[in-house]
């Protein structure tokens, strides 16, 4: 399993930019990122919507949402 995640807000933009891939190799599933539609990052937390494709159809919506377990304390991990 393969996973990449970049958002970002540009100066002056009011959509992000950036990119979300996922692929998982044993059940030939490959998903790609074609729009970001908000991305809110507060404290440990950061959530990213968007749209994309799975092996190069469709129009599906994510989620995204991930945890930085040293910002929460107490030795947490992080979660995806």
């Amino acid at each position: 399993m393969d996973f990449d995640f970049d958002a970002r807000y540009r100066k002056d933009e009011p959509v992000p930019t950036g990119s979300t891939s996922f692929k998982f190799s044993a059940a030939n599933l490959h998903f790609e990122s074609t729009s970001c539609d908000w991305f809110n990052c507060s404290r440990a937390r950061a959530v990213y919507r968007g749209t994309g494709t799975i092996n190069g159809a469709g129009d599906f919506a994510f989620l995204l949402a991930a945890l930085d377990g040293d910002d929460i304390g107490g030795g947490a991990v992080d979660r995806l």
